[in-house]
């Protein structure tokens, strides 16, 4: 997906530009962490808000390799994105 990169102040919000991740929908929410890193927070946007601009939908990562080598060592932040959602679900 594309995602808006916003930049500025609060009271002068300035659009930078955009930026492509892959990612995580569940809902209507989509989660990424960026550039990949484990250890940064999980960020997400609201699917059908107009911040997103989808790409291509990948039914699995497996799928998404084959077209996308980039992501090849993606995985695991792949599974801990959906961990934490399932962790957050089962503490609700």
């Amino acid at each position: 997906m594309k995602v808006r990169v916003w930049g500025g102040t609060r009271k002068r919000p300035k659009l930078e530009g955009y930026e492509e991740v892959s990612n995580i929908v569940i809902g209507d929410w989509l989660y990424f962490k960026e550039d990949h890193d484990k250890r940064a927070d999980t960020k997400k946007y609201k699917c059908i808000a107009n911040k997103v601009e989808p790409l291509k939908k990948y039914a699995s990562y497996e799928d998404l390799i084959k077209q996308h080598k980039k992501y090849k060592s993606t995985k695991r932040d792949f599974n801990q994105i959906i961990s934490e959602k399932i962790k957050s679900v089962d503490n609700q």
